[in-house]
């Protein structure tokens, strides 16, 4: 039985060992014996076992009951029902440029999400220029005839020359 565990057996069953779990009841008399710490932690949980006793009020009768739900009634009837607007109704332009205004325009809301878009940006900009050229020296080691752009995954399923040049395609 270490401390913590002792705190947590009287924060949940009280400083009472009698409501403590049987199975780790002796534990935690033997560590009150040996810990100062535990003793505090106990006593403190004993105090605060006294104040609830003194506090707790008395059953709950159905008058009691009556009263308070008849009191949260004539509050509610006071209060006018709020019904959703329908879509379009109350819009206007200064409704627009007051939650355009209300908007957090900082560096951390709107600039980095703005410089991250531009860099996803220039980067695929950047594959789409460079790509072909990568894809040209890394098949045909720079040689393209024609223009035509051929690409083989495994030279013994086809032979190039097999390939018509695009002249003589019909």
């Amino acid at each position: 039985m270490n401390i913590e565990r002792f705190k947590q057996i009287i924060a949940a069953y009280g400083g009472d060992p009698g409501r403590w779990p049987g199975e780790e009841r002796a534990q935690a008399i033997a560590l009150l014996a040996q810990s100062s710490e535990a003793s505090n932690a106990l006593e403190e949980e004993v105090k605060l076992d006294h104040v609830l006793e003194q506090s707790s009020g008395g059953d709950v009768t159905q008058a009691l009951l009556t009263q308070i739900l008849g009191s949260a009634a004539s509050t509610l009837e006071g209060l006018p029902l709020a019904m959703p607007e329908p879509i379009g109704a109350g819009w206007s332009w200064e409704a627009f440029f007051s939650s355009v205004d209300a908007i957090d325009w900082s560096w951390r809301s709107v600039m980095q999400p703005s410089v991250l878009l531009g860099c996803v940006a220039l980067l695929g900009l950047t594959t789409g220029i460079f790509a072909p050229e990568a894809l040209e020296q890394a098949v045909y080691g720079g040689e393209i005839e024609e223009g035509f752009w051929r690409v083989a995954f495994d030279e013994s399923v086809f032979s190039l020359e097999e390939i018509p040049p695009i002249g003589d395609v019909k």
